[in-house]
Formats: structure tokens, sequence, C-alpha cells
């Protein structure tokens, strides 16, 4: 089998290792004319890589965190546009089109990002704004099990960076207090089985929106974090997670949750349920227990700390 590689993404990783390379070597190692491979750095240039020419070669002198598809592990399966309404509309057109599982779309800029309930999602620059399509072959009714396994690998790999980070159920990130993280799930399923799962991941990285309780990641790491590199490690741990089965994903995701023994309020259509939060079902409800002592499973709804 022969393996394609992505001329830009091979020109930076020798680039990132130091010092000057010819375009003679790069040509030679892409098998292709240096006039190949001034293009490729021309272009690479014209989006915002600092890279100079110097007597000898080529230097990387100012780098910068971008979320382009050479910049992944395996760029065919990445779509990325400048801007573009939501990243969830254009995974669904890539999946409805038979796009393959760990197909990324993504973006640096939304104009019309969204959470759960049709609210609006902000993507300050400098954000991970990205879906990811699976095809997990399991029944409607594990669905949940992909949004879950987006949480729980995202606050996984933000402590081990850390980050002190929990989950609010459903599909929240918060860090001391403030929202870092959201996540969106859209499925479609024949009869009782999914056809496709897809998973919004939107991440304030090295900015926040200009919202009440908003965080960006940059308040703890310093800048430390690179987009991608985060990315594909969420989308690495969750695909060994999924493959783990439903109770390990509950398992991982109870272990990383803010909320037990707090106090919170979940609403859905006018009804309210209060209590404790102590436990998720297994099928990814939150179980409640109200001051009556009663221990109620709510399905769905907008979930609140109390005090």
């Amino acid at each position: 089998m022969i393996v394609m590689v992505n001329p830009k993404r091979l020109i930076l990783t020798r680039l990132r290792e130091g010092g000057v390379i010819s375009g003679q070597e790069l040509a030679r190692e892409l098998g292709v004319s240096r006039v190949a491979v001034w293009k490729h750095i021309q272009s690479l240039v014209e989006r915002g890589y600092g890279i100079m020419s110097t007597g000898g070669g080529y230097v990387l002198e100012e780098d910068g965190d971008f979320v382009y598809p050479w910049e992944f592990s395996n760029p065919e399966l990445v779509h990325w546009e400048e801007e573009t309404g939501s990243t969830m509309d254009l995974a669904r057109e890539r999946a409805a089109s038979g796009a393959p599982a760990g197909t990324v779309v993504a973006a640096e800029r939304q104009r019309a990002g969204r959470g759960r309930y049709g609210r609006r999602w902000e993507t300050p620059p400098g954000s991970i704004a990205a879906t990811v399509v699976w095809r997990p072959g399991v029944g409607l009714d594990r669905a949940w099990e992909v949004l879950f396994g987006a949480g729980a690998a995202l606050a996984e790999v933000l402590r081990e960076q850390g980050v002190p980070a929990v989950l609010h159920w459903p599909n929240d990130v918060y860090v001391e207090g403030k929202k870092v993280a959201g996540l969106l799930l859209e499925v479609l399923a024949e009869h009782t089985r999914l056809v496709w799962a897809s998973v919004g991941i939107g991440v304030n990285v090295h900015s926040r929106p200009e919202v009440p309780e908003a965080g960006a990641l940059d308040e703890w790491t310093g800048g430390r974090i690179r987009r991608v590199e985060l990315l594909e490690e969420v989308i690495a741990r969750m695909r060994l997670m999924l493959g783990e089965g439903p109770q390990v994903v509950r398992a991982r995701w109870r272990r990383v949750c803010g909320l037990w023994g707090k106090r919170v309020v979940v609403e859905e259509h006018g009804k309210v349920v209060r209590g404790v939060a102590e436990d998720i079902g297994r099928r990814g409800e939150l179980v409640v227990r109200t001051p009556e002592g009663q221990g109620v499973r709510v399905v769905t709804g907008v979930c609140t700390v109390e005090g």
C-alpha cells in the first residue's frame, strides 16, 4: 500500500525540528521539484506561518496554533473552512454523503454556532470549533455514549494538562466555576439503529466570549495547548472508550463529573426537578435525590447548580 505524504505537513514537521533545511533536501524527501517546494512554502507563509528563506534554505522563525488539515495526523479526514455557519451543519452534509468515521469538520470562525436547544455558541478567536462524525454501529438507545465519551475524553485530557476540568450534565466542561467547553450531539437513525452520530466540540482555548461565567484554557495553561493536538488526543481517547462499551463510558464520565453531592435544578418544558445530584443511569440520565428522598431520573433538560 502506498501512503501519500501531505507536503505541507512534512515541510512543517521538518521545520519544527529546528535549524535551517534546504529546499533541495525537502524536494528529495517529497519527491518533487524545488519549485514545487517553494510554492508550498509560499502557501504556508500566506496562511500565517513565519517561514524565512536564508542562504542555506528555510527556517521557521514564528509558528502559530492553526487548525488547517495538514496539522492533523490524517489530513484526508479533515474538512476545514476559514468561516462557516456551523460545523454541525457541514458535518451533517458530509455524513449524509458517506464520510467515514473519524471525519473532522473544523472552522476558524462560525457565524451560527449553536448549543443545546438552539442556543447561540460564541466562537472567539483561537477556539476549537469542530464536529466529529462517528459510525458506532449500535442501537439508538446507545447514542448517549458518543456525547458522554467525548465529554469524559476532553475532561481527562485537560486534567492531564494540569487544568482542573469537571463535567456538568450533560454536555458542559467547567474549570473553577468557568465554562470552557460545550458539546452537542446529532444523530441519524433507521428504525432503532444508528446510521451516524456527530458530536460538536467547542472549546475556548486562547480567548473566551464576553458572556458571564466563560473561561479560556489559556488562563490555566499560559498558552501551551495547541488546538489540533488537544482535539486529536480527545478523538483518539474517545475512540478507545467507545470501543470498550457503555459501562466504561459511564464510569469514566462519572469520575470527572463535578456535580455529585451538589444541589441542582433541572428544567425542561416548564417541569422543574430540584435536589442533590447523585449519579448517572445506564443511558446517561441524571439521578437527582429530591428533598422528599425520591430518586428522580432526568433524561433531558437544563441543569444548573444552586447557590
